[in-house]
This record gives C-alpha cells, structure tokens and sequence, in this order.
C-alpha cells in the first residue's frame, strides 16, 4: 500500500502556522498498529508494516506532505479483504484530527499460500518414499509472500521448499541474502520428487 500526507509547509518558528506532515505521517503509523492489537482476532496472525517513509526538505521546514509505503500479510482471506477499509478509516481520521488529509492507494499482492491437503498428503508420500521420514520436515507457518496461489486458484497445489543448504561446501546462508547460493546436488532430489509425485498423483486417477 501507499499512503499520501497532505499538509501545509511552513518555518519550523511558527508551527502553528502550518500542518507538520511529519507529525501525520508518524501518528497514521502508530495508530495503524492498533488495527493487529485492537481489531482483529489475537489468533489470527496479520503484519501490518510500513517500510518507508519520505517527507520534508529541510531541517527548518515543516513538512508540506509525506509519503509511505508498506505491506499487510495474513494468512486468513477474509481479514486480507477487510484490512484496506479498516487502514482507510484510521488513515482518514488520523489526518482530519491533525487538519490534514490523506490518501489511501491499496495494491493487492498475493493471496495467502494454503496447500491442498489431498495434495499435501500424496506429496509428503513421494518424499517419504524416496527418501525416507528423514527426508521430511513439516514447516511452520511463514508469513512470506508467494506468488504460487495464482496457480492454486487454478488448480488445487501445494507448496514445499527444498533444502539446497550444505555447511560443508560453506553454502549456508538464507534466501535473499546477499552470500545465498545453492548446492545443485540437492537439485536431483527435487527432480526425482517432482516424477515420484507426478507418478503417485496419477495412480490416484
């Protein structure tokens, strides 16, 4: 999402004089964390994040507008449609009691990644076949973004990560960091359970 202060600029000896964006800007992100606190369910898990905010142009300036932009992340789809009218509503009102205004831009990204259990099961089977109980770990929930839901909308899916890890070949660090690489002997396994897979999936038929 993006979200746009709209003050009034003035000389930082006179704030009375203008309408300090900055001062908006920080009181619409404080009070956007409420929504997690105070509005939704506790057993729910949803991240309501603003990762970048840009205003003012000098250090004796009040600020004549600010600029956000963040990111929501839910694992339930019901709560993913009610957060834009819920941050609307506070973003709105936040700015009146300060005698500003602001704009809400909403940008839906990806839905959240909620496996098939049909699916799930005939793929946990093709791994343990392989490669044992071993070979399998059940991962938390993780409140990444993917954009595989596109396909499970589709079609019914599930999702797995494949450890390319090996601390002896010093290859450890996670995805996106900047050192991340990957041991491609791990990329025959993820071929060998991708054709188990498909062999199992098709016996089901």
């Amino acid at each position: 999402f993006e979200i746009t202060v709209e003050g009034k600029g003035g000389h930082g000896s006179a704030p009375h004089q203008g309408v300090d964006a900055v001062v908006v800007a920080s009181a619409i992100v404080m009070n956007l964390q409420s929504i997690v606190s105070r509005e939704l369910n506790p057993l729910d898990p949803v991240v309501v994040h603003v990762g970048k905010v840009v205003s003012g142009d000098r250090f004796n300036i009040i600020a004549s507008r600010a600029f956000m932009e963040g990111a929501n992340r839910t694992f339930n789809p019901e709560i993913r449609k009610q957060l834009p009218e819920i941050m609307k509503r506070i973003i709105d009102n936040t700015a009146a009691a300060f005698r500003a205004t602001a704009k809400l831009e909403y940008n839906w990204g990806c839905p959240p990644t909620i496996n098939d259990d049909n699916i799930a099961e005939i793929a946990q089977g093709a791994v343990k076949k392989l490669y044992g109980e071993e070979g399998l770990i059940s991962m938390p929930q993780l409140t990444g973004s993917e954009d595989f839901p596109f396909y499970t909308e589709k079609a019914p899916g599930a999702f797995a990560f494949l450890g390319v890890a090996n601390p002896e070949k010093g290859i450890s660090w996670p995805q996106h960091h900047a050192c991340f690489d990957v041991d491609e002997d791990a990329l025959q396994v993820g071929a060998a359970v991708y054709a188990q897979f498909a062999l199992d999936y098709l016996a089901t038929k």
